[in-house]
């Protein structure tokens, strides 16, 4: 495996990391808020063919949302994904969970927002198939936006190997 292979898995991999760990310590914090108990685990069962489809739309937005916003006005990605995430709470049967990381940490509160952990696998499974399909439509919506080594996108792909190689180095 070559460094720069090395490199962006290692990346890949801190990024999933801190990703489900901030998730959760989001979710513990919230339980503080409210004087909850720290520890819990989800209840709520969320299971089904329409859970599924839903939670494979959220995610297939949320994508395209992000993917459209990059090649286009890169700067509005953040306000778009919080209007975009606001909406889909509302508009899906699932309340949009769109992220594995925030599916695991909704398993570990016993409130509205939760998940039950034995539904954690298919929503995820229906996040990944949202995800293979935005990335197909994407590829066919903004193909030329989305070159990388050209324009934005290359700067934000420079500006993601330089996390890379900054979290390597606290490692090393």
């Amino acid at each position: 495996m070559s460094a720069l292979c090395q490199k962006r898995t290692f990346a890949a991999a801190f990024y999933v990391a801190v990703q489900i760990f901030a998730a959760i310590a989001g979710a513990w914090i919230a339980h503080l808020m409210f004087d909850l108990p720290l520890w819990q685990v989800s209840t709520t069962v969320r299971s089904g063919p329409g859970q599924w489809l839903a939670e494979a739309i959220a995610t297939f937005g949320l994508l395209l949302t992000i993917f459209g916003c990059l090649a286009r006005v890169p700067t509005a990605v953040p306000y778009a994904v919080g209007l975009y995430i606001t909406s889909a709470y509302w508009f899906t049967a699932s309340t949009s969970f769109a992220n594995p990381a925030v599916t695991v940490a909704r398993s570990l509160t016993d409130t509205f927002a939760g998940i039950a952990p034995t539904g954690v696998p298919m929503f995820v499974a229906a996040q990944f198939a949202g995800m293979l399909a935005a990335l197909l439509i994407t590829q066919w919506l903004w193909r030329p936006k989305l070159q990388f080594g050209a324009g934005k996108l290359a700067t934000a792909r420079h500006q993601i190997e330089k996390l890379g190689d900054q979290a390597s180095n606290i490692f090393n």
